[in-house]
């Protein structure tokens, strides 16, 4: 590729200098200078499909930089990489991994520092070209140059996500990009995580320049970016073009910068309009954020870069150490566990699925997957179900436009993928049938006999079931071996996991066939072993029982919300019920309990017959534990008639408990059942159950999932706690083998 595109340069930088040809340093970094004085450096991490920030990386840079500036025929330095779609993806996280100490944590955000310093004070200029994904330490990277030229592809995301790690950027990024482009508009990336697009990064202020990809032709589009990239370095080196001049801020960060520079109005911005955000978002319960505000309030009470650098290397070593950060590095790790095919390729790729039932299931699972290429025929039985299910895939994609993340020509083409049927027109072609029906056996068997009448031999059948057996259901088929369950969980254009159950019948091609299909429409999947419950609803089952009987021991549900969250749950479990529907979730729970007998019992089953009884059903109804209200159903209070169930079943709880007892009762219910699912073979792996219990059901990531719970608090503490309260409650605390092996033994699942 280097070759070819210095072939296509100008006649005076056709060859590059004999004496630089071919210069590598470490196994990632060469060198190529041409004849314009233009020093090509190829970014190229050897066995590996994306480039990343590690070792051997990290340590040629300094020597490569100090050749470069010493070297009289380099005038410019152009920083490409060999990866399609990709231009650094960040810094080596098993790097990171190896850490043990806390001045280790530290010297590896003051080299990186002292690496893009070296950059950023060069004379001679150096430039970016960001062919794809430019994230963390990437963009570190990036924003140390002194141009940054951007494909605008698919591929090309922009963006800081260290925060996504339970980390800061720690090789420059909160000091280098507030600089930028302003604190204000720097903010929600370092501490969101944002991604950006080419055009969007652009308009931030961050590229300075985007290369709109070509069509299909002779020259590839990455061909035509690294010619047009060629181009601007030589302009640059010939000094047809100059180091661009920093904008003046727009009015909106002259406000802030204005505000920030005074002591009181700085710290009552960051009090009220970042830290206050973060409370009421996570609790406080992940300290990246907060550390991230702190290292922005020291650099900005500082007038900008300077000690904000060494601000944010301390800031950096103090997170690398923390249990969080390892938590959420595991779940990184466990997502990547996730996308990958455990059965291979499947003899025939699916290109056209049939969905039956246009409902909310049905509508997400048809909205995940035209936006994949999918054909999907979506079927129900009348119009109306159709046009319901159409509105809602529509408005998904309607919202991405609205953001700007989608042009309305790309969502015409997604749409377009979607037809609409009360029949089965169509399905002669379907390669895979996915139904979201009514939970009802005799509806399933009635529901298979008839595909199997309309699609092919080799069609697979797979049922949105979040309970029923899937070998039962494969007793109706014709084909038992093309059965499978593939339960979706809702929302599922943003819920991510997705739980694949075989039946007794079910063969490794067709779970290679859903596992493809699964990892195509941007899902975590995990193969589950039929069970009740499957995993994540099986290991929720058990805590949502605990805290019915939470409740009725006398915690109001406001306070089991605040106790909820304040442990790390993304949502309050007293709105969670609501949110599920106290109906399906009481169904659910005697399933459950008349499945596995005593260990699933909390409270009283009877309180939610009372609130059915009394129309208590939940958000869907604006009326369950609490009041919703107005079109978008905010919550409106606790209400009344549920105080008045919940009074009249309350009972003495058997001992005096404290916050952290109650969040440990829910918690360590759910990390036994966990557990024991792992213990049966109900789930292949401890990642595996993790990832479905984070991404699933939300567990708290900042414990990084039921089995690193176990490993971050000790088997023998997690049997303790369970010890103290099996004495008051018996058979629902406990422990099973699995765990009380563990801690005689003193071992861990990683």
């Amino acid at each position: 590729m280097i070759t070819r595109l210095l072939s296509r340069t100008t006649a005076t930088a056709a060859a590059p200098l004999a004496s630089s040809r071919g210069a590598s340093y470490g196994n990632s970094l060469s060198v190529e200078v041409t004849n314009a004085g233009v020093a090509v450096v190829t970014i190229d991490q050897p066995d590996s499909k994306v480039n990343s920030l590690g070792e051997d990386m990290v340590n040629a840079f300094p020597g490569m930089f100090n050749d470069l500036s010493a070297n009289a025929d380099v005038k410019f330095i152009l920083l490409r990489s060999a990866k399609k779609g990709c231009f650094v993806a960040g810094a080596d996280i098993d790097m990171l991994n190896k850490v043990s100490t806390r001045e280790e944590a530290l010297a590896i955000s003051t080299n990186g520092q002292a690496i893009f310093a070296q950059i950023e004070s060069s004379e001679k200029p150096v430039i970016a070209a960001l062919n794809g994904a430019t994230l963390g330490g990437g963009l570190e990277l990036a924003l140390a140059c002194h141009f940054r030229i951007a494909l605008d592809i698919k591929a090309t995301k922009v963006g800081l996500p260290e925060v996504m790690l339970g980390l800061l950027p720690g090789a420059g990024g909160t000091q280098r990009l507030p600089a930028l482009i302003g604190i204000d508009k720097a903010m929600p990336l370092i501490l969101q995580g944002k991604q950006l697009d080419a055009k969007r990064a652009s308009r931030q202020g961050i590229v300075n320049q985007v290369v709109s990809p070509l069509g299909p032709g002779i020259v590839s589009t990455e061909e035509y970016f690294d010619t047009v990239a060629m181009g601007v370095a030589e302009d640059f080196a010939s000094g047809k073009q100059q180091k661009p001049k920093a904008k003046a801020p727009k009015m909106p960060t002259k406000i802030v910068n204005a505000v920030t520079s005074f002591g009181p109005t700085r710290d009552y911005f960051f009090d009220s309009q970042v830290v206050a955000p973060i409370m009421k978002m996570s609790a406080g319960v992940y300290p990246a954020p907060l550390k991230i505000a702190s290292v922005l309030r020291e650099t900005m009470a500082n007038g900008g870069p300077g000690k904000g650098y060494n601000a944010e290397a301390e800031g950096f070593a103090d997170l690398v150490m923390t249990p969080e950060s390892k938590a959420c590095i595991h779940l990184f790790h466990g997502q990547n566990h996730c996308k990958k095919n455990k059965y291979g390729k499947p003899a025939k790729a699916v290109e056209t699925i049939g969905v039956l039932g246009a409902g909310l299931m049905g509508a997400g699972i048809s909205a995940v997957s035209v936006n994949k290429n999918y054909n999907v025929l979506l079927r129900d039985m009348n119009d109306k179900g159709l046009a319901r299910g159409f509105n809602q895939v529509n408005d998904i994609y309607q919202r991405k436009v609205s953001r700007k993340a989608l042009s309305k020509m790309q969502k015409h083409g997604i749409m377009n993928k979607l037809s609409l049927q009360t029949d089965y027109a169509g399905f002669e072609r379907a390669d895979m049938v996915i139904e979201a029906v009514f939970e009802d056996m005799a509806v399933k068997h009635a529901v298979v006999k008839e595909v199997e009448q309309h699609t092919p031999d080799t069609c697979i059948i797979a049922t949105n079931t979040s309970a029923l057996s899937i070998t039962e259901i494969a007793k109706a088929s014709k084909r038992p071996e093309n059965i499978v369950g593939m339960h979706y969980f809702s929302p599922v254009d943003k819920m991510m996991l997705l739980e694949i159950i075989p039946g007794e019948k079910t063969s490794d091609n067709t779970l290679a066939a859903a596992s493809a299909v699964g990892i195509k429409q941007g899902k975590l999947c995990v193969v589950v072993k039929e069970c009740a419950g499957f995993f994540a609803n099986r290991c929720l089952g058990p805590a949502m029982s605990e805290l019915t009987l939470i409740m009725q021991e006398g915690t109001t549900p406001d306070a089991m919300n605040k106790l909820a969250t304040d442990y790390g749950f993304p949502v309050g479990l007293a709105s969670l019920l609501d949110e599920v529907g106290i109906d399906v979730g009481h169904t659910v729970g005697k399933y459950l309990q008349s499945a596995y007998g005593d260990r699933l019992k909390g409270g009283d089953p009877a309180m939610f017959d009372e609130f059915l009884a009394a129309g208590l059903v939940g958000k869907k109804t604006k009326k369950g534990i609490f009041n919703y209200e107005g079109k978008k159903n905010k919550r409106a209070g606790v209400n009344d008639e549920a105080k008045a169930i919940l009074e009249k079943f309350k009972v003495t709880a058997p001992a005096e408990f404290t916050k952290e007892d109650l969040q440990h009762r829910i918690a360590l219910r759910f990390v036994n059942e966990a557990v024991m699912t792992l213990e049966e073979g109900v789930i292949q792996s401890a990642t595996d159950g993790d990832i479905a219990a984070v991404f699933g059901v939300g567990f708290p990531a900042r414990f990084g999932g039921p089995f690193k719970f176990v490993d971050t608090k000790g088997a023998d503490w997690v049997v303790a706690e369970m010890e103290k309260f099996e004495a008051h409650y018996g058979a629902a605390f406990t422990p099973c083998k699995m765990l009380k092996d563990m801690a005689a033994n003193g071992t861990k699942f990683y």
